[in-house]
């Protein structure tokens, strides 16, 4: 770059000035800056498009006439644009002129695509676009398109497609590391912009605006356009209507009503190869329905080939959501095993800083992916140990810490048995609070209720049901001995009813846990079970079972399956004295307590005198108080 040339940050700022004395927003300069440029790029090469320049000042006239053969030269998105009545400020458009010719060479020579680059990073960096390019580089993570680029470049693809966009800066930032990227773009403005800044970086990028689960912007005819590799970030917790059942191009498999498993499905339908994808917990860990189906279909047939798990952290500010990338191929080996990795730290911002930095953390990350690498953040699963999940496939099922592995070690070693088969695991259903009229009262058991040694406090909560409503809730009162665990939110917080729930009215459990009721027949009592949930052991279990995207949660199946471990007589004994001894330690306490209440409530020594004062005092504030409503009247 010429020592003359004005910098990105220069032109940036300059642009910005000059419409700010307007008195226009601060963020409606970008496109129209973006437009100039693209326009002076065109009148100055070969002049083949009809973009030319006068030589007297820029009038408005002039200006929309070049913007109209600047947009069908580029083929540009249909986009009115925010800035028309700003554009007619007396010279303005002139002045852009000015601010932006100097830089016109270096739009056309080799050097064009780093400028652009500086621009656009320049543009996030100082948040100034209407169009989100404030908080692209917050919101997509700095190591994705790296990542990206090192992954599809064993596929040698000569194509990317890149579906389902919202903010524009993954296609943007593909095709200048040189891939010849295919976009479907959802946001109009945000197609018209970053189609801009592809033709000024000299980049290969064609977009078309519209949602690709609806209406595929990409088509030969009948047909969907075959890509040898895509890439995409999912919606996050996306809910659809239909089951996808009268699909035109027939690319749903199976009936899908998440967002997830159906952009996946669109991908694998449009493409020949590698499809990448980046989906949220949620997906991973559904073990119901057409997304149990799908998973297991996408095991079965060897089309899943990674899961590589990144930084909680990856697209915050946006959304705090643990995600994970997918990697699946079209043309699968045949070989029904999945690699999961953990990448949440090799990704993180503290590993990316080290030595090497970003660059080197991604490399690390995909020589993982080779099955002759051994190390503690990748597990190579097979289709039976998946299937025993329910095809969970989540990475930390996987790929285990040592303290989850030292504790599955001593489950495997010992007498246990599942918990689904000791006891019958309820999980409480919604009661429809009554607001008015008669109705049966009950009290429902909230975690605020619960003691760190698991003793259950009178629950605070009082729910109304209509007399119509009673039956059935009738059949989910607690029962004296019930176990509650909890397993969403606080997970692991662990209680034995008390035979207060016995009272008339009765106590419900509210929906953050499950309700366990051992059987007869069960080798464990109420008391041993509650001692080995709330154990270390029972507690590590627990964590290596949590899973959710926003609110942690076990789901119903991974409680059912939970692992007991089986006390001899003698350990069952040793249990019941210490329960036992823990009940009277509870009593002190309490009495303790209560004296301590005591002896607060009279903390002040008043004397006669003062006490017979009082009442005085009282009257006086109730007079103060009743003139001050009569002045408000």
């Amino acid at each position: 770059m010429n020592s003359k040339t004005p910098t990105p940050a220069q032109i940036f700022s300059a642009t910005g000035d000059a419409w700010r004395h307007t008195g226009a927003n601060a963020t409606a300069f970008v496109v129209p800056m973006c437009e100039m440029m693209a326009a002076l790029k065109l009148a100055k090469s070969d002049g083949k498009h009809g973009v030319r320049f006068p030589s007297a000042e820029l009038t408005l006239a002039d200006w929309h006439a070049l913007r109209h053969r600047t947009q069908e030269a580029l083929a540009l998105p249909a986009y009115d644009g925010r800035a028309a009545e700003i554009e007619r400020w007396p010279g303005l458009m002139e002045q852009c002129r000015r601010i932006v010719e100097p830089i016109t060479p270096l739009l056309l020579s080799k050097d064009a695509g780093p400028f652009v680059l500086d621009l656009v990073r320049d543009m996030a960096r100082n948040r100034a676009s209407v169009f989100m390019i404030s908080w692209l580089l917050q919101w997509t993570p700095d190591f994705l398109e790296p990542l990206v680029s090192h992954l599809i470049k064993a596929a040698k693809p000569s194509d990317l497609y890149v579906p389902f966009e919202s903010s524009g800066w993954l296609p943007l930032m593909l095709a200048a590391r040189g891939h010849r990227v295919f976009s479907d773009i959802q946001n109009a403005e945000v197609a018209y912009l970053i189609q801009l800044l592809a033709f000024l970086g000299d980049w290969d990028l064609t977009v078309r605006v519209g949602d690709a689960l609806h209406a595929p912007g990409f088509v030969d005819g009948e047909r969907l356009r075959q890509f040898p590799a895509s890439i995409a970030v999912l919606s996050f917790g996306l809910r659809l209507r239909d089951g996808g059942e009268f699909d035109h191009f027939g690319r749903f498999p199976i009936r899908l009503l998440y967002g997830e498993g159906r952009q996946i499905a669109h991908m694998l339908a449009q493409t020949k190869g590698v499809v990448l994808a980046v989906a949220p917990e949620g997906f991973l860990f559904r073990t119901a329905g057409g997304e149990r189906d799908y998973k297991e279909m996408l095991v079965r047939s060897g089309v899943l080939r990674a899961v590589i798990r990144l930084p909680r952290d990856a697209f915050a500010p946006a959304a705090s959501i643990q995600t994970s990338l997918l990697v699946l191929d079209n043309q699968p080996s045949g070989e029904r095993e999945v690699t999961f990795i953990d990448a949440s730290f090799d990704l993180g911002q503290k590993s990316r800083t080290k030595a090497g930095g970003q660059e080197a953390a991604v490399k690390q990350v995909v020589s993982l992916l080779s099955k002759k690498v051994r190390d503690a953040s990748v597990a190579h699963v097979g289709y039976a140990e998946i299937a025993a999940q329910d095809f969970n496939i989540s990475v930390d099922r996987y790929v285990r810490s040592d303290d989850e592995l030292a504790v599955e070690q001593l489950i495997s070693a010992a007498n246990s048995v599942e918990l689904g088969d000791i006891a019958e695991i309820m999980r409480p259903q919604s009661v429809g609070a009554e607001t008015g009229g008669e109705g049966r009262t009950f009290a429902e058991v909230a975690l605020g209720d619960i003691d760190t040694d698991g003793s259950i406090k009178e629950p605070a909560k009082v729910v109304t049901v209509d007399e119509r409503s009673v039956g059935k809730v009738l059949r989910q009162t607690l029962q004296p001995g019930d176990v509650l665990l909890s397993i969403r939110g606080r997970i692991g917080a662990v209680a034995i009813v008390p035979g207060a729930a016995a009272a008339e009215n009765g106590w419900l459990a509210s929906q953050a846990f499950a309700v366990l009721r051992l059987r007869p027949t069960s080798p464990l009592s109420p008391v041993a079970l509650h001692r080995f949930l709330a154990s270390p052991i029972g507690q590590q279990l627990l964590k290596s079972l949590t899973t959710g995207t926003t609110v942690p949660m076990v789901s119903m199946g991974d409680v059912k399956k939970l692992k007991v471990l089986v006390p001899t007589a003698a350990e069952l004994r040793r249990i019941e004295r210490e329960a036992a001894a823990m009940a009277d330690l509870r009593t002190q306490i309490r009495v303790l307590d209560a004296k301590l209440s005591a002896v607060v409530s009279t903390a002040w020594p008043m004397n006669d005198a003062m006490t017979a004062l009082l009442p005085a005092v009282l009257t006086e504030a109730e007079r103060v108080e009743e003139r001050k409503g009569r002045r408000a009247r």
